[in-house]
């Protein structure tokens, strides 16, 4: 998936589908009004016929009006201007993209209209991002045989008046944490016959490589002569061995870095005995702590932020 910014009027953008915004009672955002004014009322009368009231999550796909370059208009609802909330922001874009599902291929929308108090233009192109990401998430890695999935848009648009550089930052940033997130998830859908410390250590090992990040792992003797008492007796659990995984990232000259650590017990057999059979899975999420920390390392890599950050697992 791949983010841009398409700069002009929404009208005249070339895109598979194109998302405005319309608030309670039918109030337009202002590519809304564009929109309405260039297929001679049609947005309008999609409201006052009932269809488009606004409502929060509600959607209307609108097709071929005239006037209008897009294929698709989609009338997202973002409720209540006084209360949009960043919630309801980010949760207009995944509703708004789930909707064409995979149909429209370039996607355009025009979420710098939807005014979240106290956020920017950068916050706004970031959360398109994360949020288109996340609609478009799949794991099939464990499955034998593979169906074609549909992943959304191969490009997603960000709409703006002029060129924007802080929306074309807020994209990249976002591109950057949705690698991150993912990479979380994918660790922490794993199931522990395979996600064990050793391919937490591997996967850490591969990810630091790719960019140049440190990375160190401490095995049971190392532990032991470090006195990590605790720590062994919870790995005496498992016949896996256990790992601990230092990884460092130096993107300050200087500074005190900011520890992140993270819970990497890949399955708490502690927990077996209390736990009801049908939700017996859901222990290889005790290592979801150590899976975001990975992640958050990665995103970190990629985003080049000026500070210092070790991340134990």
């Amino acid at each position: 998936m791949e983010f841009i910014t398409a700069v002009g009027r929404p009208e005249a953008i070339k895109t598979d589908a194109i998302v405005v915004g319309v608030h309670a009672n039918g109030e337009l955002t202002p590519s809304a009004k564009s929109l309405d004014g260039a297929s001679g009322g049609a947005i309008n009368a999609a409201v006052k016929s009932g269809d488009m009231t606004g409502r929060r999550g509600a959607s209307l796909p609108l097709l071929g009006l005239s006037g209008i370059k897009a294929p698709r208009v989609l009338l997202a609802g973002l409720g209540s201007k006084d209360d949009f909330t960043e919630r309801a922001f980010n949760d207009a874009v995944r509703s708004s993209l789930r909707v064409f599902n995979g149909a429209a291929k370039n996607v355009t929308v025009a979420a710098l209209d939807w005014q979240v108090k106290g956020r920017d233009a950068e916050w706004q192109a970031c959360n398109v991002a994360i949020a288109a990401r996340e609609t478009a998430f799949r794991t099939d890695e464990l499955k034998t045989k593979r169906e074609p999935a549909v992943v959304g848009a191969d490009t997603v648009a960000l709409l703006s008046k002029t060129r924007n550089t802080a929306s074309e930052r807020g994209l990249r940033y976002g591109e950057a944490i949705a690698n991150g997130m993912e990479l979380t998830k994918r660790l922490g859908n794993l199931p522990p016959n395979i996600c064990t410390p050793s391919f937490l250590a591997d996967e850490a090992r591969k990810m630091a490589k790719k960019w140049k990040l440190d990375v160190e792992v401490l095995e049971a003797k190392q532990l032991e002569a470090l006195k990590m008492g605790s720590f062994l007796s919870v790995a005496r659990g498992s016949a896996q061995p256990p790992r601990l995984i230092v990884i460092k990232y130096k993107g300050a000259s200087k500074g005190a870095p900011i520890v992140l650590v993270g819970k990497g017990i890949t399955f708490d057999s502690g927990g077996i005995s209390l736990k009801p059979g049908a939700a017996m899975d859901e222990m290889k999420f005790d290592m979801c702590g150590a899976a975001t920390v990975i992640g958050t390392m990665r995103a970190l890599a990629e985003l080049k932020l000026k500070i210092n950050v070790v991340g134990v697992v």
